[in-house]
């Protein structure tokens, strides 16, 4: 699956919570996993950023012995391959956080199926219990509202 079909997935069947319970853990599971992926991919661009400036600061001090470190930095952020390295890093952490983002939506998701979970072994969601206790209480008031022979007013 992809980062679409687990947001697709997010909504909740409260009809169904037993199914909904299952994959709950599995797709979780499954994200952490992307996330930790993600994680490393994006410490791994952080580390060849580092390289890559080391190695142009490196260059360019060797061409110009007397330059200025401003001078130097300067030189190196606008290196080509400092820009390449830069983005690569920048769409990593993009990737992370998008990861992230979506597992604590998963974990809110689970709170969620818990309270529905409550809320179905309490019985909110039963018609049955909601159909009966309307059918009681119009029973009720209709024979309330009867007119009976007991109560005859005597004066």
């Amino acid at each position: 699956m992809n980062y679409e079909d687990y947001q697709r997935a997010l909504g909740i069947n409260k009809h169904n919570l037993d199914s909904e319970l299952e994959v709950q853990a599995v797709f979780q599971e499954q994200i952490s996993e992307r996330l930790t992926k993600a994680e490393r991919l994006a410490a791994d661009r952080k580390q060849t950023l580092a390289q890559v400036e080391a190695r142009l600061t490196q260059n360019y001090k060797a061409d110009e012995p007397k330059a200025n470190k401003e001078i130097i930095e300067g030189q190196v952020i606008r290196d080509r391959d400092y820009k390449d390295a830069w983005l690569d890093y920048q769409d990593a952490l993009q990737e992370q956080s998008k990861w992230q983002r979506l597992l604590e939506s998963w974990r809110q998701r689970g709170f969620s199926l818990k309270t529905l979970a409550d809320l179905h072994g309490a019985q909110y969601f039963a018609l049955d219990s909601t159909q009966r206790s309307i059918t009681t209480r119009s029973i009720r008031y209709r024979e309330e509202s009867k007119p009976t022979s007991s109560r005859v007013k005597v004066q």
